[in-house]
């Protein structure tokens, strides 16, 4: 049941197999609650990579379900999944844990092209926004398609067109119930982000299209390695508030830390960023080498032709290609 200061999660579910009585106490009740939310946060939010432990350190946050409110459970969230979506992407990386459910609703919200169609859902009700997707899924599995499928339409795709910038526009979010709203005060802070032993900066000057904002070159982040490079282990009994005061100090001023925009009615970015951009970012998911590969592929049919010459992205690979067995 217990393993290295964790428990195991199948042990809490077995537990809670028993259906809670009717006349069951309030402490019961309480208890139940607390085993749901340790399974939340060691399945889902906080999961390392067998997803079947929670961390002891956590009984002291659920001792007092009343004071769980007062803590920023989304910023620690959102942390956390920065700090592993750095460790998947290492070449030496085999498994990762983390809530990487975030980024398939993220992707799911912004790119019609590679998420399922689903039918309407009523029965939302007051859940997130996210809940939509548990409705009837129509037409093709996105679980059926391969990496390669998924590369090539990632490749493929307009911003322009293909690519929903403001997926939470006014009338989205005055559908949604009060809780979701209720950072919406700080969503454009330029702040740390802190779980534990991890310091994330959360940079919304590199989005500025979300809020209805012209994108222009954001602030450089300088990371502090000794920081990212941080582990939990080997520090039994550390007080981590203590040791990251100075970054806490940045977080409680987050409300005066609000990034200023400019609004605007088109999501085209300003010549000075479309530069930047080119300087700073790997404009392919596929290695060229392996993009020539596939134009080949797809000039043996007309519509293959013609899916490649309205991607401009593509144009040098096929004027080298078209050259080159001229």
């Amino acid at each position: 049941m217990l393993n290295h200061g964790r428990l195991k999660l199948s042990s809490i579910s077995r537990r809670l197999s028993t259906p809670l009585p009717a006349d069951a106490s309030d402490e019961m009740v309480r208890q139940y609650a607390r085993m749901n939310i340790l399974i939340l946060l060691g399945g889902l939010l906080f999961a390392d990579s067998c997803q079947k432990v929670v961390s002891l350190s956590w009984l002291d946050y659920v001792r007092d379900l009343d004071a769980m409110s007062q803590y920023s459970w989304g910023s620690a969230t959102l942390a956390c999944l920065y700090r592993r979506l750095c460790h998947a992407s290492r070449v030496s990386a085999i498994t990762s844990g983390g809530p990487y459910l975030l980024v398939q609703l993220w992707a799911w919200e912004r790119i019609p092209v590679i998420r399922p169609d689903v039918l309407p859902y009523s029965g939302i009700g007051d859940f997130p926004r996210g809940g939509r997707w548990a409705a009837e899924r129509t037409g093709v599995d996105p679980y059926s398609r391969s990496t390669t499928s998924y590369r090539e339409q990632l490749a493929l795709l307009r911003l322009d067109q293909q690519f929903i910038w403001m997926p939470y526009s006014d009338g989205v979010l005055a559908s949604l119930p009060d809780y979701c709203r209720g950072g919406e005060r700080i969503w454009r802070a330029r702040v740390p982000l802190i779980f534990w032993h991890i310091v994330e900066i959360h940079c919304p000057d590199r989005v500025m299209r979300q809020f209805g904002m012209r994108q222009e070159i954001p602030e450089e982040v300088d990371t502090n390695r000794g920081l990212h490079q941080l582990e939990i282990s080997g520090y039994p009994g550390r007080n981590w508030a203590h040791f990251h005061r100075d970054w806490i100090g940045y977080w409680n001023a987050r409300r005066e830390a609000q990034v200023p925009g400019v609004p605007t009615t088109t999501f085209r970015p300003s010549n000075n960023y479309l530069e930047w951009y080119h300087n700073h970012t790997v404009l392919y998911i596929t290695p060229p080498m392996q993009q020539q590969a596939q134009v080949r592929q797809m000039l043996h049919g007309v519509s293959g032709q013609f899916e490649y010459l309205v991607n401009y992205y593509y144009l040098p690979n096929l004027i080298y290609l078209l050259l080159d067995n001229g």
